[in-house]
């Protein structure tokens, strides 16, 4: 009973985003809308012959003859129904899917991208880190709300040591540079190992393998990280590489990296074309896994067209 109530309520929220959305959508939809239900009514109409008789009444020369109490009760029913099948119709007309999924690579790879949250995901998850692989979440070294800083922070409960034990080995391969600006607390004293874009160290927790890449590079006087295009098509690159060999053919999700902080000139949508171009390419010289993953985040549903995206870059879309 418990779950059925949680189900109901999870079904109720996403109905309340998916109206969000559609008022968020532009006017012309809705005048689309409109002529779509306009049709919508009019089909209805003359497929019912009750309504098209009461109608001929109303218009007809004996428009002021009084009409049986009965048959206008007959009439607001019929009109209460095309009403309600007119606003299913409008509904349908404005929705946007919360997923797409399609297959690439002759159906070897199936790719999903979806709107949510990628710390649900429970296989392999991709987070994006700077290229000290820092994990110092105090004097804006790493900034809210960044899933580095939502991974140490909330999953991780705070506790660094579990992130630098697992990193460790990667960002000592990097060059050093004892210039490198730290904190007033000196909490960045061994962390000054520079390492390149899409060095990848796998953190493992609860049963989830965390792909700890770097997707962005911060100088060596100020905390401010920045990333490129390039960048990330080659840290989407490495880590798929990475972790081809410990996902198992189970999911890998992949977050619409580079758009926030990292300061990279595209928008969401044109990131997703982004990294599915990446795993296409990646996936093409060999199979990474059975299911790729890009998770968007919530407050993008509504705009972006997922289904447009499925269209142009399906086996039977994608040049």
């Amino acid at each position: 009973m418990i779950e059925f109530l949680k189900e109901c309520g999870r079904k109720i929220e996403r109905i309340k985003i998916n109206i969000v959305a559609i008022c968020k959508k532009k006017k012309i939809a809705y005048f689309k809308c409109l002529f779509a239900t306009l049709a919508t009514a009019w089909s209805a109409f003359c497929a019912t012959e009750s309504i098209y008789d009461y109608l001929w009444k109303y218009l007809s020369i004996d428009s002021y003859i009084k009409i049986e109490s009965i048959e206008w009760s007959g009439f607001l029913r019929c009109s209460l129904i095309v009403i309600a099948a007119c606003a299913i119709a409008c509904f349908r007309h404005l929705y946007e899917p919360f997923s797409v999924e399609f297959p690439i690579v002759n159906g070897k790879t199936m790719v999903r991208i979806e709107f949510g949250d990628i710390f649900q995901k429970k296989n392999v998850v991709a987070i994006g880190v700077n290229n000290f692989f820092d994990s110092c979440v105090k004097h804006d070294v790493i900034k809210p709300p960044t899933l580095h800083w939502q991974l140490i922070t909330n999953i991780l409960k705070g506790d660094a040591s579990i992130f630098d034990k697992a990193v460790d080995p990667i960002r000592k391969q990097g060059v050093w540079t004892p210039g490198r600006l730290d904190t007033p607390d000196k909490d960045l004293k061994n962390k000054k190992h520079k390492c390149e874009i899409g060095a990848t160290a796998i953190l493992n927790y609860e049963d989830v393998k965390y792909a700890c890449t770097v997707i962005s590079e911060m100088p060596d006087d100020s905390f401010v990280a920045e990333s490129s295009n390039s960048k990330i098509i080659e840290a989407t690159r490495e880590m798929l590489n990475a972790v081809r060999g410990i996902c198992g053919d189970k999911e890998i999700a992949i977050p619409v990296w580079g758009t926030g902080l990292s300061r990279c000139v595209l928008n969401e949508k044109q990131m997703i074309e982004l990294l599915l171009a990446t795993i296409l390419e990646v996936s093409s010289e060999k199979k990474v896994s059975e299911e790729i993953t890009i998770v968007v985040y919530k407050d993008k549903y509504g705009e972006i067209d997922l289904e447009s995206l499925k269209n142009k870059w399906s086996e039977h879309g994608v040049s």
